[in-house]
């Protein structure tokens, strides 16, 4: 359970189509994507508790496993060095603002 991955889902629009919309409804429809964000994000923790709960019921054992250690750890790789190059400067801000120094 190292918590190093994290999959959202994305959502993906016509750019040309976005900005024939008025900017006052671009802006609900932000609001309203970044709550289903929020909401989704909840929905997978509960889950994920719930799976653990149901597995750990009929005998599988979960591994937490210290999380400091795990990330020093993939620091001695490329592993956040790919992800940053990867999501780009501005991605990764806002990432360890929620998380922490990561790199």
């Amino acid at each position: 359970m190292t918590g190093h991955v994290w999959d959202g889902y994305w959502l993906l629009g016509n750019r040309r189509a976005w900005q024939t919309l008025p900017e006052d409804l671009r802006a609900i429809v932000t609001q309203e994507f970044d709550k289903s964000a929020m909401d989704q994000r909840a929905d997978v923790a509960k889950l994920s508790e719930s799976l653990r709960q149901v597995l750990t019921a009929k005998g599988l054992a979960f591994n937490d496993v210290d999380r400091i250690s795990f990330r020093d750890a993939l620091r001695k790789t490329s592993f956040y060095k790919d992800w940053r190059a990867k999501f780009g400067e501005q991605a990764w801000s806002l990432l360890e603002a929620s998380t922490g120094a990561l790199a």
